[in-house]
């Protein structure tokens, strides 16, 4: 995703410019049919950061463990890739969830994705922002999200995807929020 950016306004306003927002190129694979590894960096703005980093095992299909730096399945924009949304931004209820954490998490689909959920132990990461590599706290984050597709077994059209959920966590954060974060 590339920015061009042009102001009015003469000397007082900001510079003309472009910028790269996400280089994402990515590697993940499957080992023997039940390893499945992802690695994404991300080089945009100048800099390098791993965004998704883990292994997930999963010996059946409806099962799955997860440990790594991964998506953190609170927002349901944020699950989406970025390079399937329809609009260029996301709404700005997606600032109120963490994006991305360190953990682990145990997943299950039931009935071939009719009803899922997801557990999760996380370091804890601020809404809005990626969590730290390192967790200078003992506390971690607990989450769990229910997902119901009532209509998934039936392949009608557009209205397979339906879907209604909820999730919720619980954390304790002991340090003060930054504008830097």
């Amino acid at each position: 995703h590339i920015d061009g950016r042009a102001y009015l306004g003469g000397e007082r306003a900001a510079p003309d410019t472009f910028l790269i927002r996400r280089a994402r190129p990515f590697i993940e694979g499957t080992l023997w049919g039940i390893i499945d590894f992802r690695l994404m960096p991300d080089f945009a703005l100048g800099q390098a950061v791993v965004q998704d980093a883990y292994v997930e095992l999963h010996p059946w299909r409806w099962l799955r463990l997860r440990a790594g730096r991964f998506m953190v399945p609170i927002g349901l924009e944020l699950l989406q890739s970025d390079a399937v949304i329809v609009l260029v931004e996301r709404s700005l209820a997606t600032d109120l969830v963490p994006f991305r954490d360190l953990g682990a998490m145990l997943a299950c689909d039931i009935a071939g994705g009719t009803f899922s959920y997801q557990l999760a132990i996380l370091n804890g990461s601020p809404d809005g922002a990626n969590g730290p590599d390192f967790d200078p706290q003992s506390e971690k984050d607990y989450l769990a999200r229910i997902f119901l597709r009532p209509l998934a077994p039936t392949r009608i059209g557009a209205f397979t995807d339906l879907g209604f959920g909820v999730s919720a966590s619980y954390g304790s954060a002991f340090h003060a929020p930054t504008f830097n974060d």
